[in-house]
């Protein structure tokens, strides 16, 4: 009985921010900022991130279950954010970088370490809100420390410390309407043969970033509005 009332509790609060405030669809555009190579398949990074981004703002298969016909109504007439992927982003954000003259030709990852510049600051935000006409901006840098080697008797693994700074870019209010840095442990192991991957042990770390991200859901709706 519990179970239930807190369920249909969630939905409305759910349905009742996402639409409660917005008049028009708010476009959120996402930038990732990650040093070349850092990653084995970045394309399942992006998808992974820009899935986390949809599971912010729009309820999941599982929540659209417990919502009741009127706040399903409620969803499917209400105005909705519009997410922008990653890889939409990307050609533009490249662009503006090479004409301030930031992207580095040495763009590359060396045993985890970044040579890249992903310094963005708040100027560049505002510049970039408009190349891309966004009214939000999601930032995601994820960086990490040189990984280091553990070798068991029938296994071998990498860890490494991943930092990944997470901001929220208001283009009306022309600052930050959220910021926090996530930092976690990543590892990979590897049985018999091979020393895990450094690939794996930063996506891992990154993983668990966002579900830390995803715990702070009502905190990043309540900022986009």
């Amino acid at each position: 009985m519990k179970k239930s009332i807190l369920g249909k509790c969630l939905g409305i609060c759910l349905v009742a921010s996402l639409f409660s405030v917005s008049v028009e669809a708010a476009q959120i555009n996402t930038i990732v900022d990650t040093g070349s190579g850092m990653f084995a398949e970045p394309e399942k990074i992006y998808s992974e991130i820009d899935e986390t981004i949809k599971g912010l703002f729009f309820p999941s298969s599982e929540e659209k279950k417990k919502l009741t016909f009127t706040q399903k109504q409620v969803l499917n007439n209400g105005k909705s954010h519009i997410l922008v992927p990653i890889s939409d982003s990307d050609a533009i954000v490249q662009i503006y970088r090479e004409e301030k003259g930031t992207a580095m030709s040495s763009d590359q990852m060396v045993t985890g370490i970044q040579a890249r510049n992903m310094i963005i600051t708040k100027d560049d935000f505002a510049k970039l809100s408009k190349d891309l006409k966004a009214d939000y901006i999601l930032y995601f840098r994820v960086t990490n420390t040189v990984p280091t080697v553990s070798v068991g008797f029938f296994s071998a693994g990498q860890k490494t410390n991943v930092t990944t700074d997470f901001r929220v870019w208001d283009a009306a209010q022309q600052n930050y309407v959220f910021v926090k840095r996530y930092v976690t442990t990543g590892s990979s192991s590897s049985f018999y043969a091979g020393f895990g991957s450094s690939s794996n042990a930063v996506k891992d770390g990154l993983e668990k970033a966002l579900k830390q991200i995803d715990k702070d859901k009502s905190q990043i709706i309540e900022v986009v509005k």
